[in-house]
């Protein structure tokens, strides 16, 4: 951790051969968010699903951004994306038809870090400003509930980096990130017309990144 912040806070002395590089790519996450999913499970209780809401435990999405790569250190700016729908079925009642209840659950996140590399392995942080947008979709009337919820966060990672042809560079990068607040559960108990409050919790994810790197190194 003291190198990650060493690397994160040093001063930089960046040189005339700098590089730009454009990454793209796609990230998976794990989750455990006991007090969300008892949310979740007590409403499909209340319920007559006959599929009922799964828990929350990953998510995925894309990742894009920008880095300027000088010698072996590098500064990078980045969009994450990480989303996951929960899904509960029931038959409409009196007809042959089914509707699909929906949770709709998504971590947006700009962030500014920098990381340090040698030809294949590496190691790096980010500072992330995250907003969480979670939506509510009643199957039946088509209604929705949405809210959303901000907040900065660390993120470090581990590196490999796999040379490609024609420019273009491979990098596995497994994450921890830990969000500086915890995530307000209530917004989504009273959509589910639930009453009380179930607190907070903090959406720690563990996760893999696969990265493509564009143009010179």
């Amino acid at each position: 951790m003291v190198l990650l912040l060493t690397a994160f806070f040093g001063c930089i002395s960046l040189p005339g051969n700098a590089q730009f590089n454009l990454k793209t790519g796609y990230n998976i996450s794990f989750i455990s968010m006991p007090r969300l999913n008892d949310v979740v499970s007590m409403y499909n209780s209340s319920q007559t699903y006959t599929k009922s809401f799964p828990q929350l435990t990953w998510m995925h999405g894309i990742e894009a951004g920008l880095r300027y790569k000088f010698g072996a250190g590098a500064l990078e700016v980045t969009y994450q994306g990480a989303f996951q729908q929960l899904r509960a079925e029931d038959d409409l009642p009196g007809t042959n038809e089914s509707y699909s209840d929906r949770i709709k659950f998504g971590i947006h996140s700009g962030s500014f870090g920098y990381q340090v590399s040698g030809q294949i392995f590496g190691l790096g942080s980010d500072i992330q400003y995250q907003w969480y947008r979670t939506k509510v979709i009643n199957g039946v009337t088509g209604d929705y509930q949405r809210e959303i919820q901000n907040m900065f966060a660390l993120k470090v990672y581990l590196m490999a980096t796999l040379k490609g042809n024609k420019g273009v560079d491979i990098a596995i990068q497994p994450y921890w990130v830990s969000p500086f607040e915890e995530y307000n559960l209530k917004p989504l108990n009273d959509f589910l017309d639930q009453e009380g409050d179930p607190g907070t919790e903090k959406w720690n994810r563990f996760g893999l990144t696969i990265l493509f790197y564009n143009g010179e190194k």
